[in-house]
């Protein structure tokens, strides 16, 4: 069996015009980087027109990608540039508003579960997507990228700028936030399992 190449590895290969490189890259990073955007701007076809435009970004500009660093920092880093431009560009006109018929679902499959409990997730998800939304922008990002995504403190330092400790922080105020919000359906019961 042999070993699959790192994302580095395919992004050297890119920059010497390999599409299939490309391409690979594009299958590996599809659905997390698309439930990352849509979780930040709360809109499906936005979050749609972002994606595609962080991946265009990530092929017009391969040969400044640097592969002694990661490359899935660089790339959230695109992506979160992205949001943050259309969320100000959102909040010069209006409230960022939750697209009703993306419901923020990440793009999975349910097929063990029956409709009601299909319906319970779906019920959950919003209900966590809308206190997600609710956060300040610094605390949303740095939420999703370490919960959603897994990224390290230093990985999500180098997207965001921001010292490893105001990451921490950033992070543990998200969650506390979160807790404030979430607490009146944990108590009550209604919100669903």
């Amino acid at each position: 069996m042999s070993q699959q190449p790192s994302d580095e590895q395919l992004m050297s290969q890119v920059k010497m015009g390999e599409v299939a490189s490309f391409e690979i890259l594009f299958a590996r990073y599809q659905q997390p980087l698309f439930n990352f955007i849509i979780r930040m701007l709360g809109d499906f076809h936005k979050a749609q027109d972002i994606f595609q435009e962080t991946f265009l970004r990530v092929f017009c500009h391969a040969q400044k990608y640097d592969e002694s660093f990661r490359f899935s920092p660089w790339l959230y880093q695109i992506a979160r540039n992205l949001c943050l431009e259309e969320i100000r560009r959102q909040r010069k006109v209006e409230i960022i508003p939750v697209d009703e018929e993306a419901d923020c679902q990440p793009i999975e499959l349910w097929d063990k579960n029956t409709p009601d409990e299909q319906l319970e997730m779906a019920e959950t998800e919003k209900i966590v997507q809308n206190a997600i939304l609710r956060l300040s922008e610094k605390q949303r990002e740095v939420f999703l990228l370490r919960e959603n995504h897994g990224l390290s403190y230093d990985e999500i330092s180098q997207i965001t700028n921001l010292s490893v400790s105001a990451v921490k922080s950033c992070l543990h105020r998200a969650r506390m936030a979160l807790k404030e919000m979430l607490a009146p359906y944990l108590k009550s019961g209604k919100m669903p399992r």
